[in-house]
This record gives C-alpha cells, sequence and structure tokens, in this order.
C-alpha cells in the first residue's frame, strides 16, 4: 500500500488488539517517499510480516528499485535496471550526496504521446529522469528523497520534507505529518507542517515546533504548525502538496511580516 493508507491505520492502534494480523507475511509500501519511522511502525504493528519498500514509476519500468527481505534499510536496483543519481550539470553524485534519480532498462517508455519538448526533457540517451531526490550508501543502498520539486531552499539551506516528516512522527503525540514550503520575503520560501494528532492528544504548536528545533536541524524547523483531522490526499493517494501549500500559504506570510 501507499503511505498514506498505512498511516491511516497506524492512527487507530485499538484495530490491532481487535485483529489478529499474525497471517501478514509480507507488507510492502511504496509511491511515495517512505519515512524510516513508517517502516518501524510496519514492523512494530505487523511483527510476522517481512517489511519491503518498493520504488518505480509508469515511465520507468515500472518498479525498478525493492528493498531486499534482509532486513537492512535502503531500495538496491532489481534486476537488468542501471541506476544513477546525478546533480544538474548531469555528472554523478557522490556517495550521500542527494541528486535526480535516472533509470535505464527495457522498460523506460520511448517517448511521450505528442509531446516532444517534454520527451526531450526527460528522455535521454535512454535514461529516464525521474525528478525523484535520491541518495545512495557507500554499501550500495538508495534512499528516496522525495521530489525535485518539493525540496524547500530555505535561505540556501536544502530541506527535505520526508526528513522534517519523520522527525515530526517521531513525537508521541503525532500520527502523521506532511511539510511544504510557503514563500517568504527574505529567507525565499520556509516550512510548515500539517500534523494529524493521536486520539486524546492536545494539540501545542509552540512544544512541537520546540521539539523540532532540539531534535532537528534550526533552520528546518516548520514556522507554522497546523492541526488537521486529516492529510489531504491525490487520487492516487498521494499528499496533496498543492493543497496543503493554498491552505498553508496567508496565514504563513502575515505572521512573518509581523514577526520580521
Amino acid at each position: 500500500g501507499v503511505p498514506a493508507m498505512y498511516n491511516m491505520i497506524f492512527a487507530r492502534p485499538e484495530l490491532f488488539e481487535k485483529y489478529d494480523v499474525s497471517s501478514v507475511r509480507i507488507a510492502t509500501v511504496g509511491s511515495s517517499s517512505v519515512a524510516p519511522e513508517l517502516l518501524r511502525l510496519l514492523e512494530r504493528y505487523f511483527p510476522t510480516a517481512r517489511v519491503s519498500e518498493m520504488y518505480g514509476s509508469t515511465e520507468g519500468g515500472p518498479v525498478t528499485l525493492i528493498q531486499p527481505l534482509d532486513g537492512v534499510p535502503g531500495l538496491e536496483a532489481v534486476a537488468e535496471t542501471e541506476i544513477r543519481i546525478v546533480r544538474e550539470d548531469g555528472n554523478s553524485c557522490a556517495d550521500g550526496e542527494v541528486g535526480e534519480l535516472i533509470v535505464r532498462n527495457r522498460g523506460v517508455l520511448r517517448e511521450y504521446y505528442k509531446n516532444p519538448e517534454v520527451s526531450a526533457q526527460r528522455i535521454r540517451d535512454g535514461w529516464y529522469y525521474t525528478r525523484d531526490l535520491c541518495k545512495r550508501t557507500p554499501s550500495g543502498r538508495y534512499f528516496i528523497m522525495g521530489r525535485t520539486d518539493d525540496m524547500i531552499i530555505t535561505s540556501g539551506e536544502n530541506i527535505y520534507p520526508v526528513e522534517v516528516e519523520d522527525l515530526l512522527r517521531r513525537h508521541a503525540d503525532v500520527v502523521d505529518a506532511a511539510v511544504v514550503p510557503v514563500p517568504h520575503p527574505v529567507k525565499g520560501h520556509v516550512p510548515v507542517a500539517f500534523v494529524v494528532l493521536r486520539r486524546g492528544a492536545h494539540g501545542d504548536e509552540e512544544a512541537l515546533k520546540a521539539y523540532t528545533l532540539q531534535h532537528g536541524p534550526p533552520y528546518a524547523h516548520p514556522r507554522r504548525i497546523f492541526f488537521v483531522e486529516e492529510i489531504p490526499l491525490s487520487g492516487p493517494g498521494k499528499v496533496d502538496r498543492k493543497r496543503l501549500c493554498e491552505l498553508a500559504r496567508e496565514p504563513v506570510i502575515r505572521e512573518e511580516k509581523r514577526d520580521g
């Protein structure tokens, strides 16, 4: 399933007292960025299952990366698939460096129908440019960091929403979180967060912001935190970041102007 589906299930832990899930042997997750905290929750609530993350796209294969069932975090390329992580200039990234993931295999599409401009941008020498951000470890495992257009640049610092979302989900009162950028007159953009609380938890925005400042880099802390009943999703079950940006923009601009 997609991460949003699992997060909605884990928001109701009482279900695991009511239903027996011991027959679940394999739990796969994919379609969007998968936070480490979600993988930990999958292992916690489905203790008899082997958890595997998958990555792919219709244009690129479709499944190009998969987590081996060895319990080690990170993804590996499937058979007959080439993987590169590149900078904006097209050169390969070093291990640990975040760049754009590109893939090549026999399943990559030849072109976008009647769209030569996009085809030229996204398909080059058989390589499909996914516009997904990724990094590779020295051991050869890959980690998806989000979309290139999801990355937030605040005063020259790169912020990856998946990392801030994972930090928020580690808080005892938080079930789910989504982080998006809003414009800032000086810093370019700043992150804000939408948070779903556990049942019975009380939303304290300042306390949660202090938590992110304590446990993460100061430049990445959400400037505002909005408490919501659920995170809005798009048709495929992914976080509707466009809608969240619309919801967040006006109140944050007013607050930043007031605070300077």
